[in-house]
């Protein structure tokens, strides 16, 4: 994450452009697609985009990351996307990988491999009571923080879900979301 809080952050409309969403017939569930970075998947539809896609930028005005948020508007869940573009989002997964076969900082305990959209992934489960700051978070969220390279090997994919807990309803319908995910173009 150093590299992230190396850039300044900046809405991009381009990305805010290129990226949808829309109803499924089958199922009643959302689908987000963004085809400028070449990915979807399906959302319930109590969840919402909340606030607008974010770039991450460098000195030199080029896109390091993209962020995306969703919200349960039932639960509070939060679903957190962040899209880390090559050079960087390679090496990103590169030095996550190497933790989980370590098995290292998030990957201490409940850590295993998954597949998302045909390419190995990286899932870390843990629970937190106190924020960043010290700060009591009640009811305690459970997080769930899935990452794997995008179709051609070069950046990076990290999810982030946070349910309160036990959450295990919420955690099901995060599992049938990344179940959806794809790569488009």
């Amino acid at each position: 994450m150093l590299v992230f809080a190396l850039f300044c952050l900046n809405v991009n409309a381009q990305a805010i452009a290129t990226s949808s969403s829309n109803t499924t017939s089958d199922s009643g569930w959302q689908i987000y697609s963004n085809s400028k970075y070449g990915f979807s998947f399906q959302y319930p539809n109590t969840w919402t985009k909340y606030g607008k896609e974010s770039n991450a930028i460098n000195r030199n005005g080029v896109v390091m990351s993209i962020v995306v948020n969703f919200i349960d508007t039932a639960s509070n869940s939060t679903f957190l996307i962040e899209y880390h573009l090559a050079p960087s989002g390679a090496e990103l997964y590169k030095y996550s990988k190497a933790q989980f076969d370590l098995s290292q900082g998030a990957f201490v305990t409940g850590a295993k491999q998954i597949r998302i959209a045909g390419n190995e992934a990286i899932e870390a489960i843990s629970a937190m009571s106190k924020d960043i700051k010290g700060n009591i978070i009640d009811p305690p969220v459970k997080v769930i923080s899935v990452q794997f390279l995008d179709k051609r090997q070069t950046g990076e994919f990290e999810l982030h879900f946070k349910t309160p807990l036990p959450g295990r309803i919420e955690s099901d319908k995060f599992m049938k979301v990344i179940s959806t995910f794809k790569f488009i173009n």
